[in-house]
């Protein structure tokens, strides 16, 4: 069983989309309430959901060790804030991790609205409810301490991570409401050829999909690809069509489009995770050795190495490959 542990203050304008996005997921909704208005209430009363109080002492540490003494002990908790929520593509995956018996964490895959889609960070937000487990002082630590120890006293216990792109974090864009959509819409009167615009118009749809437009959304970046002559424009939405339809081929469209090759390193790791996804080792051992041959000391790449040599059954490069990861990690 998972269940969801959520921490509510002030009006949250994107609780509703966190929600949603876990009804397959979740077995039971756990709200810490730390003082939430009647509006955020409101929405709660549409869901079935077990309502605690905690007082909010302005330490986030605290309010999160309240709010999961709520919990039964051995489930797996799910911890999300309200600006965040779970893609429905990655829920089997999800589902599929936690059923692995020595499971003790699974690290959630993040696409951040504030990191261009280039690179992905890795939350700790997903775990076993067991003894001993403790929150850690620093905000961005979460349970990372307390479950490497507890791994340490007990090797039965893994960490898996989860290669789908699982949840997203808005921080530019808080709610997506009518009056970003109109305002784009009026300077489109005005100048029906800024492309930049439409790119923008697609992005939100795409990011939000609370209108259910995603479609369209995609169907907008692709078609200001075929009517703007702006190469930088040209390489963010290739960029973001590789992100967001896990497409390979956009990547590397993406990549002959970037010119000073600020980015090329970071691209064809996004290609080489979805070469892994995709089940194509073989592509992904090449294109990982490519890199290799540039000296590149990136710990991402001997990561997905270790991967990929495990999955080719190449158990000495495996363990070779994951010590050099752990030794620049």
């Amino acid at each position: 069983m998972i269940y969801l542990s959520i921490i509510i203050r002030n009006k949250e304008p994107n609780l509703k989309r966190c929600l949603d996005s876990v009804k397959n997921l979740v077995s039971k909704i756990y709200v810490a309430d730390a003082g939430a208005d009647k509006t955020t209430l409101k929405i709660l009363s549409d869901y079935d959901v077990i309502l605690n109080k905690i007082k909010w002492n302005k330490n986030y540490k605290d309010a999160r060790e309240q709010s999961i003494s709520f919990l039964p002990k051995n489930v797996w908790i799910l911890i999300l804030d309200s600006n965040q929520y779970i893609y429905s593509s990655s829920i089997n995956e999800l589902k599929a991790l936690c059923n692995n018996n020595d499971a003790l964490a699974i690290l959630l895959r993040e696409n951040d609205s504030d990191n261009d889609n280039l690179s992905f960070n890795y939350k700790w937000i997903l775990f076993r409810n067991v003894e001993n487990l403790k929150w850690s002082i620093y905000y961005d630590s979460n349970v990372k301490e307390s479950i490497l120890n507890i791994i340490k006293k007990n090797s039965f216990w893994k960490i898996y991570k989860s290669y789908e792109n699982t949840v997203f974090n808005e921080e530019i864009i808080s709610v997506i409401d009518n009056t970003q959509i109109i305002n784009i819409m009026n300077k489109l009167k005005i100048n029906e050829k800024n492309y930049l615009l439409y790119y923008k118009l697609g992005k939100l749809y795409i990011i939000s999909n609370q209108y259910n437009e995603y479609e369209y959304g995609i169907y907008l970046l692709e078609e200001t690809l075929l009517n703007t002559d702006d190469i930088n424009l040209k390489y963010k939405i290739y960029l973001d069509l590789g992100n967001f339809c896990k497409s390979i081929e956009n990547y590397y469209k993406a990549l002959e489009l970037d010119i000073f090759q600020d980015n090329d390193i970071k691209i064809k790791i996004n290609i080489i995770d979805l070469y892994i996804y995709e089940k194509k080792y073989t592509k992904a051992l090449e294109l990982a050795k490519e890199l290799i041959k540039k000296k590149t000391n990136n710990s991402k790449i001997w990561e997905n190495l270790t991967i990929i040599y495990y999955k080719l059954n190449k158990i000495n490069e495996a363990v070779i490959s994951y010590k050099i990861f752990k030794s620049l990690d």
